[in-house]
């Protein structure tokens, strides 16, 4: 599967999709306590708009032999050597991390200014998360005060975004140009530290197609997702699941053993 078309595809359709939303339901229901524009307003963020600032930050030193695992430990055991980026086992954005100073606080996929390169730090040398359902799990370890806090950040940031839907074609052009100036094992700086951009970017796309069908069921607009996209994007899922210990209540409801319990969410 390429994650580079996958993307791309994803961002159209997105694109398509908002053009065709009604502006009589923008200020409606939404997704939880926001409405459609909140809701559009930060999928245009997190999957568009902070793009070409996270790309930016691209670090070929990456591509060593000796890159981080998600423990934090490099791959023949030892720590990673200082100023390398997060402490081992520190996630890069919690409140005295090595790496936090100058920095929001901000749960993955949202960060208090994504449009601008400074909200990120430059990218280290070290991978700390190895795949896309590492960024996506990393957040159930966080302290329920840090969570809470970044939660009402990302919601700021939606209200903020709500602003960019007409530009949402433009920024989507931007981020396919950024990321058509990296390359697959550049490592960049993400709210979670270092990943290489084929990692990171399906996180993108996730968010692209999961919060593209919640604004067309909240909308009543239908969208169809290229099927690569939306293969991607449920493996990523069922991924994710797997690294959150729930993989068997999964693999059980998808088999129809056994239904999901109530509420039950990956993300």
């Amino acid at each position: 599967m390429d994650y580079r078309r996958t993307y791309r595809s994803a961002a159209v359709s997105f694109v398509d999709l908002v053009s065709r939303v009604p502006a009589d339901r923008l200020d409606g229901p939404g997704l939880g306590k926001w409405t459609l524009r909140d809701l559009i307003g930060h999928t245009v963020s997190s999957a568009l708009e902070q793009v070409p600032a996270v790309l930016g930050t691209a670090s070929a030193r990456g591509r060593t032999s000796s890159a981080s695992t998600s423990s934090g430990e490099t791959s023949d055991g030892s720590p990673p050597p200082p100023g390398s980026g997060a402490p081992a086992g520190e996630p890069s954005f919690l409140p005295g991390s090595a790496a936090s100073s100058g920095r929001s606080t901000s749960l993955p996929g949202a960060a208090s200014s994504p449009g601008s390169p400074s909200t990120f730090r430059p990218a280290p040398p070290t991978v700390n998360v190895e795949a896309p359902e590492g960024y996506f799990a990393f957040v159930r370890d966080v302290p329920p005060e840090l969570y809470a806090a970044a939660v009402a950040a990302s919601d700021d940031d939606a209200r903020r975004a709500a602003d960019l839907l007409t530009s949402a074609g433009d920024l989507a052009g931007r981020a396919t140009q950024a990321l058509a100036a990296v390359a697959d094992d550049d490592v960049v700086s993400t709210p979670v530290g270092g990943m290489r951009v084929r990692d990171w970017l399906p996180t993108r796309t996730f968010e692209l197609v999961v919060h593209g069908s919640d604004v067309a069921a909240a909308a009543g607009v239908p969208v169809a997702f290229d099927p690569a996209a939306v293969s991607e994007a449920t493996l990523l899922a069922a991924r994710i699941a797997v690294a959150l210990g729930e993989g068997p209540a999964v693999l059980s409801a998808l088999t129809g053993r056994t239904p999901l319990p109530e509420n039950f969410s990956v993300v």
